[in-house]
């Protein structure tokens, strides 16, 4: 049997920040032999990368949408973001699409693409309001194929008390579980599982699944 493949990794970043959350972002759209994988939010462009390393394990051509509502344009670790992530794309032999303005309203502007290819791999990770992630998770919703996976980013566990963690800034990382949560309660045909600490260290948020039940 052949051993699994492994993300690159090129940066401290990847290593000491994804942690073993990078290997399952990495896995997971290998496993569902993804054609099609959408992520919200395009920040560093760290998760973009793994999942343009991801489809290019897959045969055939796949293909990767980023929506960003204002892409940021340099970082410190990759300069020049969008162009630094296309040249991967194109040196993996992936098609990647980035996606410019609010998800919940570009998501619908291309919706003949979704005629004609399903999304296999959603990845929510743009602003993380409640409002803002459960309006993204209804809006992509039909537009996801029967084996499609969801994930969610930078999510915290409400603590045992039923008290919320919160951001030095004032929002609450709690949201994002809140709000998989609530779409749960509408769509019981998904089930969730959250991969997380309440270590109280903001580079430790967790993930959260969704997976459809039988």
């Amino acid at each position: 049997m052949s051993e699994f493949p492994q993300f690159p990794i090129t940066e401290t970043f990847e290593k000491d920040e994804y942690g073993s959350y990078r290997n399952l972002m990495f896995m997971l759209p290998i496993l569902l032999d993804a054609n099609v994988i959408a992520e919200t939010g395009l920040g560093h462009g760290h998760s973009t990368r793994i999942f343009l390393e991801s489809l290019s394990q897959l045969s055939k051509p796949r293909a990767l949408f980023t929506f960003e509502i204002l892409p940021t344009t340099t970082d410190e670790h990759i300069g020049d973001i969008p162009t630094n992530i296309k040249q991967i794309a194109e040196n993996l032999g992936v098609q990647w699409n980035l996606i410019t303005g609010r998800s919940i309203e570009t998501v619908m502007q291309i919706q003949k693409i979704w005629e004609l290819f399903s999304i296999d791999f959603l990845y929510i990770d743009s602003a993380h309001e409640y409002d803002n992630v459960l309006a993204e998770l209804n809006t992509f919703r039909p537009f996801l194929s029967d084996k499609a996976v969801i994930m969610g980013d930078d999510v915290w566990l409400p603590y045992h008390d039923g008290s919320n963690v919160t951001y030095a800034h004032g929002k609450n990382p709690t949201d994002v579980y809140y709000a998989f949560q609530k779409f749960v309660e509408g769509h019981p045909q998904w089930k969730s599982f959250t991969f997380t600490n309440n270590d109280g260290k903001f580079n430790n948020a967790g993930k959260i699944l969704l997976v459809r039940t039988k």
